[in-house]
């Protein structure tokens, strides 16, 4: 069936993709022209498998061609903060895999890419630097690296060591990356799904329901979990074709989800936002009760929560027929597609609650904020897409970020590299009462504020400057928290807080300087001890900071 499968699959990118790739650098009278195109549509087919994006969007990423340094394609997903990397091979016979070769070439492409030596790829991908350093340098950017290729076979053992050793390389500090093999049965199977969704037809109970008319017809109320549960069993993600994201895994709303179904289910539809239902055609039976015959459905809003649902159900059914879940339903006609575009797009636009939210409500940052109000400073608590900063505005970002840097303690700049949100976790407890509690004086708050802002300027200018090299920049980059570390050790902190201080006298030193001789310091230490390392995630593992850092102020950088 190889052939025949093969035929499918060609069919399908040809239909695509053809057109929107970019050949130009083939020249049209190459033979292996149509392998090439099939080659780069196989690239950007492999990762719209796994993620919502459409051919449009992804075939501008592709880069295969002379000097890809073995990425043939990648897409960075900012909602969801994946990057995909993909490498494919065209196999005309639809016989075996890629060769060893050819599998390192792309693992190593893959150290480059991650380690932001951009001198090594060609001109298709240098054209989207902004956007990778943007994926790379937020901590929480998962990758998801592919080998997709039209052979049957799976990876020879020698291939798969290869890509293993990369994952452990990685994931040394924590899950940030998974691999994922595309072979022939792969994508036939990943094309037939595409093409083959039937409808899907529910017939269910809403208990305390009521109904809206205008502008559309819609009806809402509680649906029993374990209803929910049944369509994730007889459907599972089909559920959501529609939807802007698909199941996430086991993210940290999704355990809180669960969590509640385990501890009090009845207080499910108090804690959880609900589910949202597009049908085609929304029936009542006659009579009160609220039995609803729903045709053609598609969950728009609420993936997460019928996806734990499904899954927990599994391990407790009789917990999950305890909870009930806020649902509506919205009829949307084909003729209103349109309409239904919208309300998908806006049920998944609406911001989620993040922990720094939770802040707000901590008395010690209230203290702070009034106390800096007096001296006429600005400290913004709240998250605000339109706070511009200056010279007398802060927020909870920079204030976080120099105390975490002021301590001394690895592991809360570390954690600022992998994700700042945890630092918020918990108010009531460390890490965040080692940043935050009744001690922390506005004074030593707002002093360490300004040290750091002029340290990350200072980077930034050196960055810019290339001063030390744009092969050092890398490091700059990824380990700024422990440049900013070394040199708030080597100022007089414990008298931030006094008034009598010096402190114009400290924002005079040269910093600059500073920060060369510590950044010259820290990569003799690196290239010793960790030589091969992937400078991103180097700066993420606890283990290796701590020897990097100990080596630091053992050695002492030139003050």
């Amino acid at each position: 069936m190889s052939s025949l499968h093969l035929t499918h699959i060609k069919k399908h990118l040809l239909t695509h993709y053809q057109g929107k790739v970019d050949l130009s650098d083939c020249s049209p009278n190459d033979r292996e022209l149509e392998t090439k195109e099939l080659t780069r549509s196989l690239s950007a087919f492999g990762i719209q498998t796994l993620c919502n994006a459409s051919s449009d969007q992804i075939a501008p990423y592709i880069i295969d061609g002379g000097d890809d340094n073995g990425i043939d394609c990648f897409f960075y997903d900012q909602t969801e903060k994946i990057m995909y990397i993909s490498q494919s091979k065209w196999m005309k016979d639809g016989q075996g895999e890629p060769d060893l070769g050819d599998v390192k070439k792309f693992v190593d492409g893959i150290r480059d890419f991650v380690n932001q030596r951009y001198n090594r790829f060609n001109s298709k991908l240098n054209r989207h630097t902004s956007l990778i350093n943007q994926a790379i340098d937020d901590p929480q950017t998962h990758y998801k690296v592919i080998l997709v290729y039209t052979g049957n076979n799976n990876l020879s053992d020698h291939s798969t060591r290869s890509i293993n050793d990369l994952l452990n390389e990685i994931n040394d500090a924590g899950e940030l990356m998974t691999f994922i093999q595309e072979n022939q049965s792969f994508l036939h199977a990943s094309i037939q799904k595409s093409l083959s969704s039937a409808p899907i037809t529910v017939h269910f109970p809403l208990k305390e329901w009521g109904k809206i008319d205008t502008p559309k017809k819609a009806f809402y109320g509680q649906i029993n979990a374990a209803t929910v549960a049944e369509w994730w069993h007889n459907y599972g993600p089909s559920l959501f074709d529609k939807n802007l994201r698909g199941v996430l895994g086991e993210t940290d709303v999704n355990e809180e989800i669960k969590q509640t179904l385990q501890t009090e289910p009845e207080n499910f539809w108090y804690f959880n936002n609900g589910i949202t239902v597009l049908s085609k055609k929304i029936t009542k039976t006659a009579g009160n009760l609220g039995v609803f015959h729903c045709e053609n459905i598609s969950i728009v809003n609420g993936a997460q929560t019928v996806s734990t649902i499904g899954k927990f159900a599994g391990e407790d059914y009789e917990k999950v027929g305890s909870a009930f879940v806020h649902c509506r339903i919205i009829e949307i006609s084909p003729e209103n597609a349109t309409y239904g575009d919208k309300i998908t797009k806006t049920n998944n636009r609406q911001n989620k609650i993040e922990n720094r939210d939770f802040v707000c409500l901590d008395p010690v940052q209230l203290r702070i904020k009034k106390d800096l109000e007096v001296e006429g400073i600005s400290y913004i608590i709240q998250r605000n897409e339109s706070l511009q900063k200056n010279d007398t505005t802060f927020d909870l970002i920079d204030a976080t970020a120099a105390l975490s840097c002021i301590s001394n303690d690895i592991t809360l700049f570390v954690q600022l590299k992998r994700e700042i949100g945890k630092l918020w976790e918990d108010t009531t407890k460390a890490p965040y009462k080692k940043l935050f509690n009744p001690n922390t004086s506005s004074l030593f708050v707002l002093r360490a504020m300004k040290i750091q802002r002029i340290i990350d300027q200072k980077i930034a200018k050196i960055i810019s400057e290339k001063t030390l090299g744009a092969d050092k920049n890398a490091f700059l980059i990824h380990g700024n928290r422990m440049i900013a570390s070394k040199i708030f050790h080597d100022l007089p902190t414990r008298q931030f807080d006094k008034v009598e201080l010096d402190f114009e006298s400290i924002m005079q030193i040269d910093y600059e300087q500073k920060i060369k001789d510590c950044t010259a310091l820290m990569i003799s230490i690196i290239n010793s001890k960790y030589p091969n390392a992937i400078i991103p995630i180097l700066f993420k593992n606890l283990g290796k900071c701590t020897v990097i850092y100990n080596n630091i102020l053992q050695s002492g950088a030139p003050s």
